[in-house]
Formats: C-alpha cells, sequence, structure tokens
C-alpha cells in the first residue's frame, strides 16, 4: 500500500491531510490570518463604541443648559480620545462605563465654557421695555385690555 501511495501525485496526498483547497499549509499561516481578522473585528467593535458613545455624549451635552447646542457636534469632534474616554470612565461601582460620568460631564462642560465662552447657549427670551423695568415676555402679566384677543376690537 504505501508503494501505491509513494505513486499518488502529490496533490492527492496532501487531500489526505485534510488540507482543504484555498487555506494556508502551515499552522503558522493560519493563525496569521486569524490574527488579522480578530484585529479587523476589533477595530470595527472599536469604531461602533465609539460611535454609540459619541451618540450618547451628545445627547448628555445637549441637555446641559449651559451649553449651545449648535455647538455640541463641533465639541465632539474637537474633543482628543483620551478626554474622550475619560469621561466614559467607570471608577466607582455605581458608574457602569457606558454612559458618561456626570460629575466629569459637569466639569468637562464648566472648563470648555471657561476657555470658550462664545459657546455658551444664548438666552432665548428677548428682552422687552415696559413700565417698571426690562422683564421677560413669559414673566409679563397679561390681562384682558393687553390682550391679543382685544387688539383688533
Amino acid at each position: 500500500m504505501s508503494e501505491e501511495n509513494a505513486q499518488e501525485p502529490a496533490s492527492q496526498q496532501q487531500g489526505h491531510t485534510g488540507q482543504q483547497e484555498g487555506q494556508p499549509a502551515n499552522k503558522e499561516a493560519r493563525y496569521r490570518i486569524r490574527a488579522k481578522e480578530a484585529e479587523a473585528r476589533a477595530e470595527t467593535l472599536g469604531k461602533q463604541l465609539h460611535a454609540a458613545r459619541s451618540g450618547l455624549l451628545e445627547n448628555a451635552l445637549k441637555t446641559d443648559s449651559r451649553l449651545n447646542p449648535d455647538a455640541v457636534a463641533d465639541v465632539i469632534a474637537d474633543m482628543d480620545e483620551e478626554r474622550f474616554n475619560t469621561l466614559f470612565a467607570s471608577d466607582t461601582p455605581d458608574t457602569d462605563g457606558y454612559r458618561p460620568n456626570e460629575q466629569r460631564l459637569k466639569d468637562f462642560v464648566t472648563d470648555l465654557l471657561e476657555h470658550k465662552p462664545y459657546l455658551k447657549r444664548a438666552d432665548s427670551r428677548p428682552k422687552i421695555n415696559v413700565p417698571g423695568g426690562n422683564k421677560n415676555l413669559d414673566d409679563r402679566a397679561f390681562d384682558a385690555k393687553t390682550s391679543w384677543g382685544n387688539a383688533f376690537k
């Protein structure tokens, strides 16, 4: 039987060793391929995590009443990776690392507004001149004589 195996072409003998067509012949090559695939998966997952965290951070920053919500996307884009990860660090048991740390986020916004005051949210309520001083529109009490219902009568 060994004489028969010796006479078989090398391609048939290779088929008996369990090698499939298109796979590298040695273990090292297979490990390199697996390592590259694992690195690609890790990179993809890292990008997905960063995108999810960016969304969470964007929502948290937009709800902060001190920061202009139109500037939030630029703030996140300009943020370095270390600072970004610091906002999500879970240093205490009550933080899970999946949401921004509230205290660190407050400190970040305070520091940001100190260095870039133009990012501060403007007061959206217009000031008007009324007898007795300047008041906001929603602070002014309207009676029946000054209401819009009687404006065209």
